[in-house]
């Protein structure tokens, strides 16, 4: 009887083993098959993956017991269609998984309610969208695995207080290598993390340890964010946008970390933070950004900031001072809450912001150079600023930047080859701009935003590749005087959705002067305070050198139409004379005779008639689809708010484009919804008298536009082919194989 007993115990245990089939049990435990290819752990104890589990949509291998330990040996847990989990548990105690490899997985390893669980050397790649994630699991442990190409996150926990998270190796194309999320009284040590878009992230997880991490090559390397009472130590932050970003985090110890290669800022401390210590931190280029928000200080005059450096040298923060000048060995300057400051004879570059000063009052910037920053001078929310005799060039974004600001000079600068604005107000008022050098900026020398009351006297600008200077969005009562403003590549001035301008005795001579939006400005005073402006171009075609003077008062016999409601009713008289500040450069290709080609057409249109009508008409778009099909017919396009005075083509129909809207009844076959109909486009031309000289003269509108999107774009194809403008309105209809003329 004992020799049966026997007998039917070791049937028993094989028939055991042979469930599990993938998953040995080291002791005796009794194993209930889960799913035709899953395997179910039912008891306690350690068990080694053995052998390859066939690839299905179920989970590959589910605990339903505490005191489990998982080890891979001999095979790895594949997936090939993404589906179910690797290793899956919920509402457990005591878990270990080791030594395992997990790819192609939804989930690689996914814990619910698992209390002391722990994660150690894995291999976990491509399991969908994470390849670790921990819910409610106090007290985990993840040390020593490696982890690549999660697509959300490649090791989240969530609520789980008390976690570790060390030595791990994490590449991602997902949102964030390490994500730790209400998870406070955790330890994230020496992880290594790249390529994504966080490297690693601590929401919501007070009284944390980060210390000794290398986050590179992210959108953000490291997001500390309602995280206080976290000391940040030892950690190295390389070529990422943002190294290291504090966001409403308070009472944080930042010390001893290095960044080099960010593009943005090496650290940010937003204004949502107070109280935080930034102690011997070594960064290279990019410095570091405190506060980022327009309406209040927060928490920018709370923070120690001391003994940091950029590129070798000393970092200066100062909080709440009432006087002092700063040393001259200055890497990057930061102002906050500071008045009667001097920043005087200071050369930095490099960083993001090279001289900041918010919430301050009457400081003075005198003679720095501040070049090949993001922003050169950054004032904010600040008044009564002195900024003279500095150099501002090559910034990537603005020579000068004064936001919020007020009753502050900006004078005799010189701010040049600017990758955004040379001078940029926004928000600002009653600030005077004088006697400043502003050329060859890559978009606008002087850029005036939502900015009131702002006089701008006296200055040189030139050069410009989109705009002189460019008012918009409800810049009202500007004065803009007696500058000269020559051979910006599209308008000397530009004026968009602005009313009350005062804009007198300026020079003009660019290819096209000034362009009109919506808006009632002034263009000149009495005879006796100097008129008008000058109007010249390079080609000598200007209304000052092209009207005449017959009794020779100085100004032109004739009043210049700028567009509807603006003129100048002075404007001064220049004569044939010679252009001012050089000419319109040609083209110096020996092959062409040097002959000027035209440059604002698009090369898909064959007929040279046809090319030089739209290089010589403004094309006016309405939606952001429309401005795509507009970008196909020339480089330099207007929105609808522009007032037309000249041969125009428009792009969409009356619903999205104000132009549109306004003529759509003057043409044969006006567009609706239902006509010419679904996919189907009209092109129409008229002729309309201008309003902008004293001349009798007509324009030519032509109308591209359809009852949808795709009708739209057919008729702007259609156009293309043309040899030149039809006399009758031409339908073209988008099929399957492409458009085609309906009748």
């Amino acid at each position: 009887m004992k020799l049966n007993n026997n007998l039917i115990f070791f049937i028993l245990l094989i028939i055991a083993i042979l469930s599990i089939n993938t998953v040995y049990a080291e002791y005796e435990t009794t194993n209930v098959g889960y799913e035709p290819a899953g395997r179910t752990i039912c008891g306690p104890g350690i068990y080694y993956i053995d052998h390859t589990l066939p690839t299905t949509q179920y989970d590959a291998i589910v605990i339903k017991s505490d005191d489990v330990t998982i080890i891979g040996r001999a095979a790895p847990l594949i997936s090939n269609n993404g589906l179910a989990r690797g290793i899956y548990g919920q509402n457990l105690k005591n878990i270990t998984i080791k030594n395992t490899n997990i790819s192609g997985y939804h989930m690689g390893i996914h814990m619910i309610n698992v209390t002391n669980i722990s994660i150690i050397n894995n291999n976990l790649k491509s399991n969908g969208d994470y390849n670790i994630h921990l819910i409610d699991c106090p007290n985990s442990t993840i040390i020593n695995n490696t982890v690549s190409s999660g697509i959300t996150r490649d090791i989240y926990t969530y609520n789980c207080p008390n976690s570790s998270v060390i030595d791990n190796t994490v590449s991602s194309r997902g949102d964030a290598c390490i994500h730790l999320e209400k998870s406070p009284n955790s330890t994230i040590i020496n992880n290594t993390v790249s390529s994504s878009n966080y490297g690693i992230t601590l929401w919501s997880s007070p009284n944390s340890f980060f210390v000794n991490n290398t986050a590179d090559s992210s959108e953000c390397g490291i997001h500390i964010f309602n995280s206080p009472n976290t000391p940040i130590i030892n950690n190295r932050i390389n070529s990422n946008k943002n190294g290291m970003y504090i966001d409403n985090s308070k009472n944080n110890t930042i010390k001893n970390n290095t960044a080099n290669s960010n593009s943005i800022n090496d650290i940010v401390i937003d204004y949502s933070s107070h109280g935080c210590i930034l102690v011997n931190n070594s960064l290279d280029i990019r410095g570091i950004r405190v506060g980022n928000t327009y309406d209040r200080i927060g928490g920018t005059n709370t923070h120690t900031i001391k003994n940091n450096t950029m590129n070798g040298r000393p970092i200066y923060y100062y909080k709440n001072n009432n006087t002092g000048k700063v040393p001259e060995d200055a890497g990057q300057v930061i102002l906050m809450n500071c008045s009667n400051m001097l920043v005087e004879n200071l050369n930095i570059s490099g960083a993001n912001f090279g001289i900041t000063a918010q919430y301050s009052t009457n400081c003075n910037f005198t003679n720095n150079t501040v070049n090949s920053n993001s922003y050169g001078l950054y004032i904010e929310n600040s008044q009564n600023s002195t900024i003279t005799n500095n150099t501002a060039n090559s910034n990537k974004n603005s020579g000068i930047y004064m936001g919020y600001s007020q009753n502050s000079t900006i004078t005799n600068n010189t701010v040049n080859s600017n990758k955004n604005s040379g001078i940029y107000l926004s928000h600002s008022k009653n600030n005077t701009v004088i006697t400043n050098t502003v050329h060859s900026n890559l978009r606008y020398g002087i850029h005036i935003y939502k900015s009131q009351s702002n006089p701008v006297i006296n200055n040189t600008i030139s050069l410009n590749i989109v705009n002189g200077i460019y008012i918009e969005d409800l810049s009202n009562n500007n004065q803009i005087i007696n500058n000269t403003i020559s051979l910006n590549k599209d308008t000397g001035v530009f004026l968009s959705n602005s009313h009350n301008n005062y804009i007198v005795k300026n020079v003009f001579n660019n290819v096209k002067n000034v362009h009109m939006g919506y808006g009632l400005n002034y263009w000149n005073t009495t005879k006796e305070k100097g008129g008008g402006n000058t109007w010249i171009t390079p080609k000598g075609t200007g209304f000052s050198e092209t009207h005449a003077d017959l009794d020779k008062d100085g100004f032109c016999d004739e009043p210049y139409n700028i567009s509807k409601r603006n003129v100048d009713y002075l404007p001064i008289y220049r004569g044939k004379s010679t252009s001012v500040l050089g000419s319109e450069p040609t083209n110096s290709n020996n092959n062409d005779n040097n002959k000027r080609k035209p440059i604002d057409d698009s090369p898909s249109i064959e007929s040279s008639s046809l090319r030089r009508t739209v290089s010589n008409s403004n094309v006016v778009y309405g939606s952001s689809f429309d401005k795509q099909l507009a970008k196909e017919l020339k480089e330099n396009i207007h929105s609808d708010d522009t007032e037309i005075d000249g041969d125009t083509i428009i792009i969409g129909g009356p619903r999205s484009n104000r132009i549109a809207n306004q003529y759509n009844d003057r043409f044969s076959i006006p567009v609706t919804n239902d006509n010419p109909g679904e996919n189907r486009g009209i092109i129409q031309v008229i002729s309309i008298p201008s309003g902008s000289s004293t001349v009798i003269q007509n324009y030519k509108l032509i109308y591209i536009a359809g009852s949808d999107r795709l009708g739209t774009e057919a008729a702007l194809k259609y156009f293309e082919t043309l040899t030149e403008l039809p006399t009758e309105p031409i339908v073209v209809g988008r099929t399957s194989s492409g458009y085609k003329v309906v009748n």
